[in-house]
Parts: structure tokens; sequence; C-alpha cells
């Protein structure tokens, strides 16, 4: 499979996997084209080598585009693109770490809740009303 990528002229120093799918894909729909079943194709390396060879790899990659002026001296694409995403993932655990401070509440707490809950809605269901319209709409609100 390597072999295959560098012979249809992709250099897999610029081009990740990701990019070379979303190449195709993109390749696919523009030209109308669909991928034929499993059972329909008799050689599916040799398929690939042709819907590969159809594509221009001689600009540069979306990682490339995405990572441009990123990245440290000697570092591919790719390196670039994976030492990003580490960092964005270690970025989103301390935040998340941090944002987390208060202990969810405990079945007593929330059972607590309930039940005071319960008991403002009763006592305000048995409240007097004024006249024949509730108070609530009176102000002006919609009785839920």
């Amino acid at each position: 499979m390597c072999d295959l990528l560098v012979h249809v002229g992709i250099d897999t120093s610029r081009w990740t996997g990701i990019d070379i799918v979303d190449a195709l894909n993109r390749s696919t729909a523009q030209r109308g084209w669909t991928w034929p079943t499993s059972a329909a194709m008799s050689s599916p390396l040799g398929l690939l080598k042709w819907r590969l060879s159809r594509i221009d790899w001689s600009g540069p990659s979306p990682t490339q585009n995405a990572t441009a002026g990123r990245g440290c001296d000697g570092e591919s694409p790719a390196d670039i693109a994976d030492r990003l995403v580490k960092a964005r993932r270690a970025e989103i655990a301390a935040f998340n770490s941090s944002t987390r401070t208060a202990p969810p509440a405990s079945a007593e707490h929330r059972k607590a809740m309930r039940e005071a809950f319960i008991q403002a809605q009763t006592r305000r269901r048995h409240r007097p009303s004024q006249g024949s319209v509730p108070a609530r709409r009176q102000r002006g609100r919609v009785a839920l």
C-alpha cells in the first residue's frame, strides 16, 4: 500500500492519511463517481491506484495549509498536526479539570430539593384566588 502511494506521486511526508482520504472523496464527488461494491471489484488496489493517479498531488496538502507557519524546523506537516492536536487535547483536559471543582449533587440533596419544589408548588396551587381569574393571569402571565 505504501509503495502504491509513492508510485502515484504522493509525498507521504506532506500528505497525511486523512488528507488523502479527503482528496479522494472530493475528487469522487466532483467527478460524479461512486465506489463500486467489493463484489464488483476484481482488483481493489488497481482501482485505487487508478483513482489516485487522477488527482494532482503536487500542491500543498490540507494539513500543510492548516499548519502553515506553526511548525518548528525540520517538522513534517504530520508531525506539526500531531503536536497541535496533542496540545489542544491537553488544553481541553486542563479546562475540564479546572471547571469541575464542585462535586455533583448527592442523591440526598436532589431528593430534598425535589421535595421542597413539590411543597412550594402545592402551596402555590392552594392559594386562594382573587375572583374568578387567577392572580397570575391578572399580571399578564400565562399559567403553566
